[in-house]
């Protein structure tokens, strides 16, 4: 038997491979593929196809439906499948001037689609063999031709009629099925379940819906297989099962390859988070020793203590990772909550603090410079602000993010420092870090004095 050919017209790179491996996966012929009106007339006159599926619109060509009139004009007898995104009343009307055989709308659904390249091919193939149109041979037609397997099973789930593509599916000869149930196709332990499911379709109108199955070939193999059926009633009133078979193992199988891949990735992220986490908290540990052995000197313990509250700070992140299942993104506020409890765990300021943020998650590479900057900014407020006798001590944390730009801000109500205090200081350690990070975020780095409240506040794009 001959293949179908099928030319596949479309300009869009990612619909056409998708629409081509549906295509293939349900073996419904040869493809071949063109993106504009030239390639499309080269191919016409080079090959007879049974079939075209075209789009409506294309870029640096005339349309589709332009391409199909100059076609029909010149006598070209094939049955167009137009596939389109553009719902308009219009275009309709005009696809309907040139009586398509069906008009399939983007996304494609894989059962239409099969649908309508089978009855187009039938019809094509009926025209040419010059068959009437009466639906016995219509119906043998399309049945003997389809490159997907069908079979009709009676009242009792007998094998009554197989075509050659179920036959092909299974490995078994039309000889060996007819006759036989149709749990003979089907491992032992499924035989009970699918003749349940059997009897209550044909005697309880119970509609079966499509769905996958596990099969087995006649030298033992498992496949998958996607199943539709329906119902059929002769004259007799006999009723009948018409099902119809499509191999899909090897795309199950490339999807538990992939599914098998992305777990292992899952797995190994969390395992190298985790790993991570440990690894600085034992630079913590160090940090800590370190410490302990220069207790005299007071400047040395303030760059070890900013160092460990700066790698804390990492450690807290890397361990939000290896907790959540999404390694791809972060709850920056849960984040900044739980940093500014750690920060002021132990400090008589963790009374005085307030914490309004609003919900926004980002990729981590932008979390890690967001707590890096809230570390500095927090740790610079516990330290500096306030002096031991003032009473109404105020911290306020606030996140916010209005039309796409992301504003964070660290206010206290302590000691006052002039306006031009980062040029006074763009020196030191923390403003440079800080602005360094700003600037990884392409954002902008902010001091005022905003009625009796400092206000660090830093500014940038939301990336997600």
């Amino acid at each position: 038997m001959t293949s179908n050919q099928i030319l596949l017209v479309e300009d869009d790179l990612i619909s056409r491979m998708a629409l081509k491996e549906q295509i293939q996966d349900l073996k419904l012929g040869s493809v071949s593929e063109a993106k504009n009106d030239v390639e499309v007339f080269n191919l016409a006159d080079q090959k007879d196809f049974d079939i075209i599926l075209m789009d409506v619109q294309l870029r640096n060509s005339r349309t589709g439906i332009e391409i199909c009139k100059e076609l029909q004009g010149k006598g070209l007898s094939v049955p167009f499948v137009f596939v389109t995104g553009n719902s308009d009343h219009a275009t309709f009307q005009e696809i309907l001037k040139t009586t398509p055989h069906a008009i399939l709308g983007k996304p494609v659904d894989i059962t239409q689609l099969r649908n309508a390249i089978l009855t187009g091919i039938a019809n094509k193939q009926a025209t040419d063999r010059k068959y009437s149109l009466n639906s016995d041979k219509l119906l043998s037609l399309i049945y003997e031709t389809a490159k997907v397997g069908m079979c009709v099973t009676d009242d009792q789930g007998n094998f009554v009629r197989v075509n050659q593509a179920y036959c092909e599916n299974y490995g078994y000869e039309e000889k060996e099925l007819i006759g036989q149930n149709f749990t003979k196709v089907l491992p032992a332990e499924m035989h009970d379940h699918a003749q349940k499911i059997h009897n209550e379709f044909i005697f309880q109108s119970i509609t079966e819906m499509p769905s996958e199955w596990h099969v087995k070939t006649k030298d033992g193999k498992i496949k998958d297989v996607f199943v539709t059926a329906g119902r059929m009633v002769n004259e007799d009133n006999k009723v009948y099962k018409v099902t119809t078979v499509t191999d899909i193992t090897d795309r199950k199988n490339r999807i538990r390859k992939l599914q098998k891949s992305l777990d292992e990735r899952e797995v190994l992220e969390k395992e190298i988070f985790h790993r991570v986490k440990n690894n600085l908290n034992m630079v913590v540990s160090l940090f800590q020793l370190q410490k302990s052995r220069i207790s005299e000197n007071s400047e040395a313990l303030g760059i070890l203590s900013s160092g460990i509250l700066r790698v804390k700070s990492l450690a807290l992140l890397h361990e939000k990772l290896y907790k959540q299942g999404d390694v791809l993104t972060i709850d920056v506020k849960d984040y900044i909550t739980q940093l500014s409890n750690l920060l002021l765990d132990g400090n008589e300021l963790k009374n005085h603090i307030s914490i309004n943020l609003e919900d926004y998650n980002c990729d981590l590479d932008t979390a890690v410079s967001i707590g890096l900057i809230v570390n500095e900014l927090l740790t610079n407020v516990i330290k500096h602000a306030f002096d031991d006798e003032q009473k109404d001590k105020l911290i306020e944390l606030m996140l916010s993010d209005d039309q796409n730009q992301i504003t964070l801000e660290v206010r206290d109500n302590g000691t006052a420092i002039p306006d031009d205090f980062l040029n006074n200081n763009w020196n030191s350690l923390g403003i440079q870090m800080i602005n360094s990070l700003t600037d990884q975020l392409n954002g902008s780095f902010d001091f005022r004095n905003d009625e009796g409240m400092k206000c660090f506040s830093i500014s940038f794009p939301k990336t997600i």
